[in-house]
């Protein structure tokens, strides 16, 4: 019992009550039955309540789920924020949950993607709809990678914080913590935990990290993510257009040179290595689409003396 959750003691509960269930309703025809019936009622009892819970701890996890549908606590409620004036004007806000809308469209936010900031302006700018939930096992990751030794990961922690702070300034946008831990799903890191949620939820995963994208999408959780919007959102380019680009480093292959558009978009310059440090014009060859982004391909327009 002592390697045994809560949550699972009380799954082998519910199976043996109702394996004891029944067995007594398969008892109830040899009840009449002169000794053999009590004998036979007894090793009903046995056999099906220990048949009873083994099934339901095997099953577990779709009886949780079955639960949480039936319940439907968790899938119908409408969010409203309320700020605790105790803690100041950044303090961040519990979650506040009533039965009702099943039709909020929840976005759970990860580390990454409120490390990284740009979560600020696409809610800034109304393209996200419904309130944006806030984990307790994630807010306390924030703490401790603000906490952290490191100058550069408390830096960053300590960016994530004023990112949600600044999100719930935004007049129609709702922050909320949700009170979960890593323990309430049995699991042992917070990608898990994240996808678990967004189950019960029905709620949408938003995060730059790639490995959580496909964890998300294997177990049939929607994503969004900020990378993929902003490689969406960057302009075309075609082969044969023109852009003027600044040579900032060489590349890996020889005489190849390296620079970047205003939206982050490397381009590779070939024969650019001479230009390193002057700003050229540059004809498009090809492009190449990878999961970090985009890489242009090129070739100095004009011969351009060095």
């Amino acid at each position: 019992l002592e390697t045994l959750s809560w949550h699972d003691i009380s799954v082998a509960l519910a199976g043996l009550i109702a394996g004891l269930i029944v067995a007594n309703l398969a008892a109830l025809p040899f009840a009449d039955l002169p000794v053999v019936g009590s004998y036979l009622a007894v090793l009903l009892n046995v056999v099906l309540g220990y048949l009873g819970a083994t099934l339901f701890l095997k099953r577990k996890e779709e009886i949780h789920g079955m639960w949480s549908s039936i319940g439907g606590l968790k899938q119908r409620f409408s969010i409203r924020g309320k700020r605790t004036k105790e803690s100041g004007d950044n303090a961040l806000t519990e979650l506040a949950i009533e039965p009702g809308n099943e039709r909020l469209a929840v976005k759970l936010l990860d580390t990454s993607v409120i490390i990284d900031g740009r979560i600020l302006e696409i809610a800034a700018t109304g393209f996200l709809e419904g309130p944006f939930i806030l984990p307790r096992f994630i807010l306390n990751e924030l703490q401790t990678i603000a906490d952290s030794s490191d100058p550069t990961r408390r830096t960053k922690g300590r960016r994530g914080l004023d990112i949600i702070n600044e999100l719930r300034q935004l007049s129609d946008v709702s922050v909320q913590i949700l009170e979960v831990t890593l323990k309430d799903f049995d699991v042992g890191s917070v990608d898990e935990g994240l996808v678990a949620l967004a189950k019960e939820l029905a709620a949408k995963v938003v995060t730059t990290d790639y490995n959580l994208n496909k964890i998300a999408q294997i177990q049939g959780v929607s994503v969004l993510n900020v990378n993929e919007l902003a490689n969406a959102l960057k302009p075309s380019l075609l082969p044969g257009e023109s852009i003027t680009v600044d040579v900032l480093r060489e590349g890996k292959e020889p005489q190849q040179g390296v620079g970047y558009l205003d939206d982050g978009t490397m381009i590779v310059v070939e024969n650019g290595e001479d230009f390193i440090g002057k700003r050229v014009e540059v004809v498009v060859t090809s492009m190449l689409q990878t999961s970090a982004g985009r890489m242009v391909f090129g070739r100095i327009k004009k011969e351009v003396r060095p």
